[in-house]
């Protein structure tokens, strides 16, 4: 695993401005099934761990019914498009519209030959560190912070967290969830200059919690 995931990875922190509304809501029977997080390294990690769809006041869903993808979001949080068309779904918290100091991303893309057909415990606790490792993490002095091999509702995650120092920007603050299916590889990241990461944290966990692939086959851990 060489550069598997490197520019979904090093997508940084940008802004937007068109405001789009929510798309209905489907709720899995399984919503209040919680998060296990195996070998969890790191506070967000165990943070995940326990935790379950954010359903109820304060939270609303948002659907790309076209790629079948679902998240919750706070309902205080923006939608707003993605000029650069990195991401199908992509959020700012309240205030950030025009300069966004933190943004909540979902990235589809389709497989390639090289990459793995699913996450197993092995790749979902090895990736972050795995990242670490690449010549471009390198040069922006990444330090991995959190890992985990994620259990959620019949899907398997791997989980990669860390700080950065890119050239002449301030720190960044990066959480990153990878899903991979024969159809897809999905990718939840949570971006956010680091004196911003804390105010969000909290919220970022439960939309990390939320998502789904509206109809997809369950696979037993």
């Amino acid at each position: 695993m060489t550069k598997l995931f490197t520019r979904r990875a090093l997508l940084a922190v940008t802004s937007a401005a068109l405001t789009v509304p929510a798309l209905g809501q489907i709720l899995p029977r399984d919503a209040a099934t919680p998060l296990e997080v195996r070998r969890p390294e790191g506070e967000f990690a165990k943070r995940l761990h326990g935790l379950t769809m954010p359903t109820g006041k304060g939270w609303r869903a948002v659907m790309d019914k076209e790629r079948l993808v679902q998240v919750f979001v706070p309902d205080r949080w923006k939608q707003v498009a993605d000029p650069d068309g990195d991401s199908i779904l992509k959020f700012v918290p309240p205030g950030q519209e025009k300069r966004a100091e933190a943004v909540f991303m979902v990235i589809l893309t389709r497989p390639r030959d090289t990459d793995p057909l699913d996450v197993d415990e092995e790749f979902g606790s090895s990736y972050a560190e795995a990242l670490a490792q690449q010549e471009e993490f390198k040069k922006l002095k990444f330090e991995v912070t959190d890992s985990g091999f994620v259990l959620a509702r019949g899907m398997r995650f791997a989980l990669a967290g860390g700080k950065m120092s890119p050239p002449r920007r301030k720190p960044i603050r990066q959480q990153q969830l990878i899903y991979i299916a024969e159809d897809r590889i999905v990718t939840l990241q949570f971006s956010a200059a680091e004196a911003e990461y804390e105010k969000y944290v909290a919220d970022v966990a439960r939309m990390f919690a939320s998502y789904m692939t509206i109809g997809s086959r369950k696979e037993a851990p």
